[in-house]
């Protein structure tokens, strides 16, 4: 009988123990796995970041000098030459028009959609993540549908009060002289326009306020995900 008792416990304790390593395996072998998602997914949203890194710094550029712009509007000091030096866009643009704010965020999207951000365990990491995208980046863009209301406003007065001027189509020929002088001439002598404009700038500040902490906060989560990969 203790003989017995002997050999069924040795198997028993080899079954156990059998069991305990395989799930010990299995459970190591699910640990890399998440791990190398967990990596992939860092790589692959550190880059989609830095790819934005030009786009990012235009957008600050043109922002500044759009809000510069309707400031000269507002102080009466608008002039053309002042007008030719607005980068790539028609002068008429930080008036009548605005700005919008579209990185790149289809990996972001993508780990959201598929529930793969879970991966990550870091709390600091997470947050930052949030910070960025939750909050950031969705202020810049409520600044932006606001300014864009204002501008849609300022465009259709423009088109019922100034007709003929506008039909003259400012948006193409910013090289004709005459023309911008007489756009320039009439942004600065009508006042409702010009109320629009300081309800504009309201905006378009608070937007580059938040583009400025988007930054911020985009260059702290680039440094926490260069960190959990050389970790």
């Amino acid at each position: 009988m203790k003989k017995l008792f002997i050999k069924y416990s040795i198997e028993f304790f080899v079954i156990v123990f059998s069991i305990s390593i395989s799930f010990f395996v299995e459970n190591l072998r699910e640990q890399k796995e998440k791990e190398s998602k967990r990596q992939i997914l860092v790589k692959n949203l550190l880059s989609e970041i830095e790819s934005n890194d030009d786009y990012v710094k235009e957008m600050d550029s043109v922002y500044r000098i759009s809000n510069e712009f309707v400031r000269y509007l507002l102080k009466d000091s608008l002039t053309v030459e002042i007008l030719k030096t607005y980068p790539k866009y028609s002068p008429a643009n930080p008036f009548l028009s605005n700005t919008g704010f579209n990185p790149t965020n289809s990996i972001y999207s993508s780990i959201i959609n598929d529930g793969s951000l879970n991966l990550i365990e870091s709390p600091i990491l997470k947050a930052k993540i949030d910070e960025l995208y939750k909050t950031s980046f969705q202020n810049v863009l409520k600044y932006t549908a606001s300014e864009e209301e204002v501008a849609k406003a300022a465009d259709n007065l423009f088109i019922s009060n100034y007709s003929e001027l506008y039909l003259r189509n400012f948006w193409n020929n910013f090289n004709d002289r005459n023309l911008m002088s007489d756009f320039v001439d009439v942004i600065r002598t009508d006042s409702k326009f010009k109320a629009l404009m300081m309800q504009k700038l309201s905006f378009m500040e608070a937007k580059s306020r938040e583009l400025n902490n988007y930054i911020t906060k985009r260059d702290s989560l680039k440094i926490y995900l260069k960190l959990y990969l050389n970790d």
